[in-house]
């Protein structure tokens, strides 16, 4: 898991994990077509969270391996954006204002799959600061659901490997 700086954030989430990911298994063993295990189940919420906690702690490298070799971001009202350094030109533009992430909640609605392919959908309400050069900082809130489908590396883990969000 991302290292989050507030320790009591870190174990929150840690406990919160494996209380949601027991209740999505219990849920998920009466649905014929989950046949994910508990332990997918828990690794497919933990690389959601890891991704939240990546954006709360401000660090690209940990976002980033948040993903699959070839990610897709659908954001709410673009052309999907393809690839690794697509999706780094998109968060992270080289003459883009400096963005602070101050908030972000993540909550889980479902999550589904078969094998290696699963998707996790839900709601986040994401907060952050914009400062560009010279002006002064704006803060902004976003409201969105999303979709991410998530697939099973070679190495046996989880990452995300398309995310889809239209803000409300």
């Amino acid at each position: 898991m991302a290292r989050i700086p507030d320790g009591r954030l870190q174990g929150a989430v840690a406990l919160g994990l494996v209380a949601a990911a027991t209740l999505v298994a219990a849920g998920c063993a009466s649905r014929p077509s989950c046949d994910l295990g508990r332990k997918d189940l828990a690794e497919i919420r933990g690389i959601a969270y890891e991704y939240v906690a990546a954006w709360l702690a401000n660090d690209r490298n940990a976002v980033m391996a948040t993903l699959t070799e070839d990610p897709v971001l659908i954001p709410s009202g673009t052309e999907p954006i393809a690839g690794r350094s697509a999706v780094e030109a998109f968060w992270w533009p080289a003459s883009g204002p400096r963005t602070t992430v101050n908030s972000y909640t993540s909550t889980i609605d479902e999550i589904d799959g078969s094998g290696s392919m699963a998707y996790v959908r839900g709601h986040a309400d994401l907060e952050f600061t914009l400062q560009r050069d010279g002006g002064a900082a704006e803060r902004q809130r976003t409201r969105s659901v999303f979709l991410m489908i998530v697939r099973r590396g070679r190495d046996g883990d989880w990452r995300i490997a398309r995310r889809i969000w239209t803000t409300l």
